[in-house]
């Protein structure tokens, strides 16, 4: 229990209290835990909104996007609006690596955050079309079980310490492992079958091509290519769901 708080304090806005020790190893296991618990509030800001009986799908796609960034502070966003202006940049990997250390975002991140945007919406809307709330608890959890891949299977890209090197350096193999069960477990539990299956299998294999990108243009990962990743991870596994109808459908 002791990595929890380091994992949600990363990757949301909750508060866990002030100046407690940070057990960076032990979080990673947590990772598709918050994932998990982010899954579980936006399915339950749906089922809210069916009850209360609102013939507005569009808004609550929209009400669903504001729900996730004000929980997880825009954090993932703006690591894909900083790996989008590297990439725009065409210079070389220390380049690169300095202008996603910029605090300032460029014509190529904001173009990225109103695609991030759009595409979620209309993929989201898709979703509540096809009363596929579950499907919102996996995505959330297989993409930040994703994260613990790339923080467990790439070196830390930067020469000095960022805010990626504290995972990066104290990741294990076990770490990884675990943290790949405790997915499988958690979409088994709460109703995966085969079409759960399929998109992890799909989140691993864009996972690995990520990596392949990241140790190519960057040397391997840092913090803002875990929040890049995470990004593009879940606007895939929408996409996936969103196009596959009534393949998977169910309910809370």
């Amino acid at each position: 229990m002791r990595g929890f708080k380091t994992a949600i304090s990363t990757l949301t806005i909750i508060p866990v209290g002030e100046g407690q020790k940070r057990y960076f190893k032990e979080s990673l296991y947590w990772f598709p835990v918050i994932g998990l618990l982010i899954g579980g509030g936006l399915a339950g800001l749906w089922r809210l909104w069916s009850v209360l009986d609102i013939d507005f799908n569009i808004g609550l796609a929209g009400l669903i996007l504001l729900f996730q960034l004000i929980l997880t502070g825009c954090l993932h966003m703006d690591g894909l609006a900083d790996f989008v202006d590297a990439l725009g940049s065409r210079q070389g990997r220390e380049g690169r690596l300095i202008i996603m250390k910029d605090p300032h975002i460029g014509t190529f991140g904001v173009s990225a955050i109103v695609m991030d945007l759009m595409l979620k919406l209309i993929f989201v809307h898709q979703l509540i079309n096809q009363n596929n709330i579950l499907l919102f608890v996996h995505i959330m959890v297989i993409s930040r079980s994703m994260m613990v891949e790339l923080i467990s299977t790439l070196p830390y890209a930067r020469g000095e310490q960022g805010t990626g090197w504290p995972f990066v350096s104290s990741s294990t193999t076990k770490a990884r492992f675990i943290s790949l069960i405790i997915t499988v477990l958690i979409i088994f539990v709460i109703g995966g079958g085969i079409f759960s299956v399929a998109l992890l299998l799909s989140a691993l294999l864009f996972t690995w091509i990520l990596s392949k990108i990241y140790l190519r243009l960057f040397g391997g990962i840092t913090g803002d290519l875990m929040g890049a990743s995470n990004e593009m991870i879940e606007i895939m596994l929408m996409f996936i769901c969103a196009i596959s109808g009534t393949i998977y459908g169910s309910a809370l």
